[in-house]
């Protein structure tokens, strides 16, 4: 009897303790996607991509049965989209957005190429942002050709002022911030305060609030670590000309760049005050360490690895790249470069100007 009424006693405790880390289990998911295709074998392998970190897979799992889902955490949603993988043939991949939400998804996947598509209304459900996001897509998606870019700027604008209070539009509004200029105060007052204590409010609110460096302001204190993991300091190069880069691994001209002009700048004023610090705007160490070694970056090579969200990125208004500035010996920024172009030698000619004075 004894014996009988400890296994009840053992059996109840374990009964609750199953019930309590169930409900710990359960809290600790904000998000579940649950997906049934079309025209899909099983084992063809669903990832998911975080699109401003698109290097390696936010997540992935396998097709069974024309069914798939996801479960997990997230801090706050971020675009992001779905590619598939199998050993016989091309998938279009999908664009949406990973909410804190339970999405269901349709999703066909007929099409034999590697385009990337948006979902309609009826194909996803259980999220206001992704329908959000369905719209901002009708209203941009083919206007650059067909009416120009000062039309889908325009868009794009009255889209973010229209629909102030979300994750989309606080991504539009930092990724476009060259688009804004004054009205990006504008736009920031319109924030409820979660959306101000998110990362790109608070990346919003750091432009808003910086010192922007300018051709003839005195250049900006950087602190990064190089690959070694030392601390360097930009102003520690003063007395030398400076030719500081924004570059990542992704970027293409970015790293032509690096290959056919700044190694030849190295060498040719090797015996000059000229040093060259290329700052990484990459989010992972080892795409940054892998591209450096390929392009045979063999100067000042840094990163803080917080990509466009860097206070260093804000402080120098880098919205695009490659982008070169180009700093006296007293520290004073004297020429900016937007973009790579492979025949001019203006950039020669400035560095040559600047060592004489």
């Amino acid at each position: 009897m004894k014996k009988i009424a400890l296994i009840l006693s053992l059996f109840f405790l374990i009964s609750c303790n199953l019930k309590e880390s169930n409900s710990q289990n359960e809290k600790e998911f904000n998000y579940s996607i649950k997906a049934k295709t079309t025209k899909v074998g099983d084992s063809t392998i669903v990832y998911i991509y975080n699109l401003d970190n698109f290097l390696k897979p936010f997540d992935s799992t396998f097709i069974i049965n024309q069914e798939f889902s996801f479960k997990g955490k997230i801090d706050e949603p971020f675009p992001a989209f779905f590619a598939f993988l199998d050993s016989v043939r091309r998938y279009p991949m999908y664009d949406f957005w990973m909410d804190t939400s339970d999405l269901e998804i349709d999703i066909d996947l007929s099409s034999t190429d590697n385009s990337s598509l948006n979902f309609t209304p009826d194909q996803i459900r259980g999220s206001q942002l992704n329908l959000l996001f369905i719209d901002y897509s009708k209203k941009t998606k083919g206007l650059l050709k067909q009416e120009g870019k000062a039309v889908l700027n325009r868009e794009i604008k009255d889209f973010v002022f229209e629909n102030p209070n979300n994750y989309l539009s606080l991504y539009l509004a930092f990724s476009f911030r060259d688009l804004f200029n004054n009205s990006l105060q504008q736009y920031y007052a319109k924030l409820d305060e979660v959306y101000r204590n998110s990362s790109y409010g608070k990346a919003i609110n750091q432009i808003l609030t910086s010192k922007k460096v300018e051709v003839g302001g005195e250049l900006i204190e950087i602190i990064a670590e190089d690959l070694d993991r030392n601390t360097i300091r930009l102003s520690n190069f003063k007395g030398k000309v400076i030719l500081l880069d924004f570059w990542s691994s992704t970027c293409a001209p970015c790293r032509v760049q690096i290959r056919d002009k700044f190694s030849k700048l190295k060498r040719k004023y090797k015996d000059k005050e000229f040093i060259i610090v290329s700052f990484s705007l990459d989010t992972e160490y080892s795409a940054w360490k892998k591209a450096s070694k390929e392009d045979g970056i063999n100067w000042i090579n840094i990163s803080d690895l917080k990509g466009q969200k860097s206070p260093v990125v804000i402080d120098y208004n880098v919205w695009g790249i490659p982008r070169t500035f180009l700093i006296d010996k007293e520290g004073i920024i004297r020429n900016l470069e937007l973009g790579y172009d492979g025949e001019s030698d203006l950039l020669e000619m400035e560095i040559d100007k600047l060592l004489v004075d």
